[in-house]
C-alpha cells in the first residue's frame, strides 16, 4: 500500500492498510467475525445466503442481519438497490489476511461451494427459452459466487459437483452470451479430472468435454470441436450416458458437414439418431434431426431436409427449447429461396423468426435472424437503408459473440447486399474482412473452414462479374464450382453465374479462364484477392 509522507496526516491515514487496521480495531468481536465470513463471498450476497453458508458457526440469523446492517452504516458494506450486499475488493482482500480460524474458513468455503452450486442446479436450467432466460437473469448478481463455487470444485477435483453443475452452468453462461467463458469453465473441470484414476471421474470428464465441444462450436473453432468431441467419445466408452455420447457424435457429424465429408457426417449422425431415439432423449434427437436436415440442404436434397427439420422442430417445441426451434425455423424459411428462388416466401418466414428472436433475446439466434431479413429485403428490392441497418445490428452482435465462422458468413451476406445495390467497394471490403476473420494460419489447421472460404470466393466471383471483369469472374467461379468442399447451394449459384458469363465471352476466352480456375488452388488464388500476410494455408 502507498504511504503518505506528510507530517500533518494522522498515522492511521497514511496508508490503506493503516486505515483498514484502524477501522478493524474499532469493530466489535462479532462484527470482526462476521466480516471475515463475508470475505468468502467474491460477489454480491444476501443475508439469507450468508446465513446458509455460515450456519450458526458465528452468530444467529437475527444477530447476523443486525451486524450486517451495522457494517453497512459504517460504510464497510455496500447495500445495493436489489437488497444484496457487496464487499469492496480491497477490503475483502484485507479481511482475508486477518483470518484467525483457518479451519473454520475451510469449512465455510465448502459450505459456500455446496450452497451456490445447489442454487445453480435448483434453478432448473435445462433448455433455453424465455422462462430459462428469466431464471438465468435472477442469478446474474450472484454469478461471481457461482463461478467461484465452480472453481473451488475444480480445485478439489470434486467430480460429483462438477458433474451435476456442468449442464446448468453451461446453460446459464450461454443465456448471458458468454461462450468464451463457457469454454474456460468447462476446460477447467475437464483438466481437474484428467489425472483421476476413478472410472466415474473418467465418465464425468467425458461429459465435460462433450459440453466443451459444443461451446467451441459456438465460437466457430472447429478443430477444437473435433478434438473435444473425439476425446469425449473415447472417455465415455462403456458408460451409460447415451445423451453425452450422442451429443459428441452429433458435433463430429456437424463438423464433417463443414468439411464437405458428407458420408462421414451421415455415419456419425445416424449413430447419434439411433442412440438418442432408443433412449428417448428428445433434445438430442431434435439436434440430430436438425443436423441431418442441414446435411440434406448442403447436398441439395430439399425434400429430405424438410422432413428432418420438421421432426426437429416438433421435438424442440415438445420440450419448449426455443433456440433450437428458431434454428429450425430459420433453415426452413430459407428453403423456398434455395429451392425455387422464391425470396418473398422466405422473407415472410424470416420476418416471423425475427419477431420471436427479438423476444427471446439470444444473441446468436437474433444475429442470424437479422442477417436473413436484412439481406433478403435488399434482394427483394425493399428500402435498402433499414435493411442495411439490420445487417449492421447483426454485425455488432456477431462481433460481441466472437464466432469467426458466423462472422465470415455474415460478411458474405453483407457483401451480397452491397453487390446487389451496386456498392462494389463496400462489397469488396466485406469479403476481404470475411476472409481475414477466418484467422492467420487457421485454414490449414481447420479444413472445416474451406466451405466458408469458398462461399466468400463465390462472392468475389459475383463482384468481379458485376464490375465487368468477366475473365477473372470465370476463373474464380470455376474454382468454386469444381472444388470438393463447396456446398451444393454455393456450387449452383456459381454455376448459374458461369452460364451468364459464358454468353458474354468468346468460347476461347471462357474456356481458358475456366481451365485456369479448375486447375488453380486456394493458396494460389487468395493472395490476388486479399493481403497475403493475413492468410496462410496448410
Amino acid at each position: 500500500m502507498l504511504d503518505v509522507a506528510l507530517s500533518d496526516v494522522p498515522p492511521h491515514h497514511r496508508s490503506l492498510t493503516a486505515i483498514f487496521d484502524y477501522s478493524w480495531n474499532e469493530l466489535s468481536p462479532t462484527s470482526q467475525a462476521v466480516l471475515q465470513m463475508l470475505a468468502v463471498f467474491p460477489g454480491s450476497f444476501s443475508v439469507e445466503a450468508v446465513a446458509a453458508v455460515t450456519g450458526s458457526d458465528i452468530v444467529t440469523h437475527p444477530l447476523l442481519e443486525q451486524t450486517m446492517a451495522i457494517l453497512s452504516d459504517q460504510a464497510l458494506l455496500t447495500q445495493r438497490q436489489s437488497g444484496y450486499y457487496a464487499l469492496h475488493p480491497l477490503l475483502r482482500h484485507y479481511t482475508l489476511t486477518r483470518a484467525t480460524h483457518p479451519e473454520l474458513q475451510t469449512r465455510v468455503r465448502s459450505q459456500f461451494m455446496v450452497y451456490y452450486l445447489t442454487r445453480l442446479i435448483e434453478a432448473d436450467l435445462q433448455v433455453v427459452n424465455s422462462a430459462t432466460q428469466a431464471r438465468a437473469a435472477l442469478l446474474v448478481e450472484e454469478f461471481e459466487n457461482i463461478r467461484t463455487a465452480w472453481e473451488w470444485a475444480v480445485q478439489t477435483s470434486d467430480a460429483h459437483w462438477l458433474d451435476h453443475a456442468a449442464h446448468p452452468l453451461t446453460i446459464l453462461v450461454i443465456c448471458r452470451g458468454w461462450p468464451r467463458l463457457t469454454v474456460t469453465l468447462l476446460a477447467q473441470g475437464a483438466t481437474a479430472l484428467e489425472t483421476s484414476s476413478l472410472r466415474s471421474a473418467r465418465f464425468v470428464r467425458g461429459r465435460l468435454l462433450a459440453m466443451e465441444s459444443l461451446a467451441w462450436r459456438m465460437l466457430g473453432n472447429y478443430s477444437y470441436v473435433l478434438r473435444c468431441a473425439e476425446q469425449a467419445l473415447a472417455l465415455l466408452k462403456g458408460s451409460e450416458d447415451p445423451a453425452s455420447i450422442a451429443m459428441a457424435q452429433n458435433l463430429i457429424g456437424a463438423t464433417k458437414i463443414e468439411e464437405g465429408d458428407y458420408e462421414e457426417a451421415e455415419h456419425y449422425l445416424d449413430q447419434a439418431l439411433k442412440l438418442a431415439t432408443e433412449h428417448q432423449q428428445p433434445v438430442i434427437t431434435a439436434n440430430t434431426h436438425f443436423w441431418h436436415g442441414r446435411l440434406a440442404v448442403f447436398r441439395g436434397e430439399f425434400d429430405l431436409a424438410k422432413i428432418h427439420l420438421h421432426c426437429s422442430l416438433e421435438l424442440y417445441r415438445s420440450v419448449n427449447e426455443e433456440i433450437g426451434a428458431l434454428r429450425c425455423m430459420n433453415i426452413l424459411a430459407a428453403l423456398p429461396a434455395r429451392r425455387h428462388d422464391d425470396l418473398l416466401s422466405s422473407l415472410a418466414s424470416f420476418e416471423e423468426v425475427l419477431i420471436h428472436a427479438r423476444r427471446l433475446g439470444d444473441a446468436r439466434t437474433l444475429s442470424v435472424a437479422l442477417e436473413n431479413v436484412g439481406v433478403t429485403r435488399v434482394l427483394t428490392g425493399q428500402d435498402p437503408a433499414p435493411a442495411l441497418a439490420l445487417l449492421e445490428e447483426s454485425l455488432a452482435l456477431n462481433q460481441k459473440i466472437g464466432n469467426t465462422v458466423g462472422l465470415s458468413y455474415l460478411l458474405h451476406a453483407i457483401a451480397y447486399a452491397h453487390i446487389h445495390l451496386g456498392h462494389c467497394d463496400a462489397a469488396a471490403r466485406a469479403l476481404q474482412q470475411g476472409i481475414a476473420h477466418l484467422g492467420v494460419k487457421r485454414l490449414g489447421e481447420q479444413p472445416q473452414l474451406r466451405s466458408v472460404l469458398l462461399e466468400l470466393l463465390e462472392g468475389f466471383g459475383l463482384l468481379y462479374s458485376r464490375q465487368g471483369d468477366s475473365v477473372k469472374a470465370v476463373e474464380i467461379l470455376s474454382l468454386v464450382a469444381t472444388h470438393p468442399s463447396t456446398p451444393d447451394f454455393t456450387r449452383r449459384r456459381a454455376t448459374q453465374e458461369l452460364a451468364t458469363l459464358a454468353a458474354q465471352l468468346s468460347a476461347e476466352s471462357y474456356a481458358a479462364a475456366a481451365e485456369r480456375g479448375r486447375t488453380s488452388s486456394l493458396d494460389q488464388l487468395l493472395p490476388e484477392l486479399v493481403d497475403p500476410s493475413a492468410i496462410q494455408l496448410g
